[in-house]
């Protein structure tokens, strides 16, 4: 969320902790030639993770799970989380390269 802090400066606020464990961690999946949600790919899926602009790792990322509505979650381990700014990408046949930026909070 945002807030502005008491200096007047935009505050980020995460529920995301840094260097914790985050499980069923949510996304959605689109279609790469449609770009509609897709359902159906979740034990195909392929998640990395770059900590603070660092290289693309695999790290401990499991679990992935279809939820419904073409929602799914995976599992963070706490050493995925160990950045300030971490971008999840998620990968899949047939499916668009999804990325999501998650700022952690300390």
């Amino acid at each position: 969320t945002l807030g502005i802090d008491a200096s007047g400066n935009i505050a980020i606020q995460s529920a995301v902790k840094k260097n914790v464990a985050r499980a069923k961690f949510p996304f959605v999946l689109t279609d790469s030639t449609t770009h509609a949600p897709k359902p159906g790919l979740g034990a195909a899926l392929t998640a990395t993770r770059s900590i603070d602009g660092g290289a693309f790792a695999a790290g401990t990322l499991a679990n992935p799970l279809e939820v419904a509505n073409w929602v799914y979650t995976i599992d963070c381990g706490a050493g995925d989380l160990n950045g300030s700014c971490i971008m999840l990408r998620v990968t899949a046949a047939g499916a668009e390269d999804t990325f999501v930026l998650v700022v952690t909070d300390p």
